[in-house]
């Protein structure tokens, strides 16, 4: 199975980019399951406040994707910066 994750997704320019190339871009990779990070997208307003919750709680107890997925650690490349919530 191929993924292809698409990180931080920032308000309308960032919407409308995805909406017209997304399809292109999984057709391209060959990509059998699209993940955005749309945490960002919501145009200045933020996530509701129930969202972000839930976000934090998700947060707090996720496992690692390498794990889930079994994927080798030497064959991941990690971008970005973890932080606690």
């Amino acid at each position: 199975m191929k993924l292809l994750f698409l990180g931080d997704i920032v308000g309308r320019p960032g919407r409308d980019l995805v909406r017209r190339h997304v399809r292109a871009l999984a057709a391209f990779h060959r990509a059998d399951f699209v993940i955005a990070n749309g945490e960002n997208a919501a145009g200045g307003a933020g996530m509701a406040r129930w969202r972000d919750r839930v976000f934090a709680v998700m947060a707090r107890n996720a496992g690692s994707i390498t794990d889930f997925f079994n994927i080798p650690t030497n064959r991941v490349i990690e971008l970005g910066t973890r932080i606690e919530i």
